[in-house]
């Protein structure tokens, strides 16, 4: 069993026309989102399972994350770290993949198999419109946009076709 989870990077900063586009930061908005989307994952990890929650343990519809790879991006990686610091992940568990950055939907595939070959549970941090895309790829309907601080979770179990465990969007959140 695999679990993908896709986190789009927090809202962030155009204040600055001479900043490279992989420089740019997170807004506060775009933290306080991060923030608020992490937060609902870390609770349903709690939440979600069979025994009722209370200890946290890992069961099989508890969601767990080993590892986040993000795109090394100014703004992706603060968004990994706010999520990771939240979640209760190691900074030591974040790796960097230039190939989340200006790259394709068949590039985060390559990613995702890369490191399922060493991890069960992996969150790809990165950017629209390759993250949307490979998103789409698994949704039974396909959307026209994760938005800035946006996740799904996938959890595949043998077949092609994953079970969407959810899917967040900071609006829904009141944020």
């Amino acid at each position: 069993m695999k679990t993908l989870l896709l986190l789009r990077h927090g809202k962030s900063s155009w204040n600055d026309p001479g900043l490279a586009d992989y420089e740019r930061p997170l807004l506060p908005k775009g933290e306080r989102r991060t923030r608020n989307v992490a937060d609902f994952m870390r609770k349903y990890r709690v939440d979600d399972g069979v025994d009722g929650g209370v200890d946290g343990g890992a069961d099989e519809s508890s969601l767990v994350i080993d590892r986040i790879v993000s795109s090394p991006a100014v703004r992706a990686g603060a968004t990994a770290r706010i999520a990771a610091g939240i979640l209760g992940i190691p900074q030591s568990h974040i790796s960097y993949e230039e190939r989340l950055y200006d790259s394709s939907a068949d590039d985060y595939r390559k990613v995702a198999d890369a490191y399922w070959e060493r991890f069960d549970s992996i969150m790809l941090v990165g950017h629209n419109p390759m993250i949307t895309e490979f998103a789409n790829r698994f949704l039974p309907l396909p959307i026209d946009n994760l938005p800035t601080s946006g996740c799904i979770a996938f959890r595949f179990q043998g077949g092609v076709t994953p079970n969407v465990l959810f899917a967040i969007f900071p609006k829904r959140l009141g944020s």
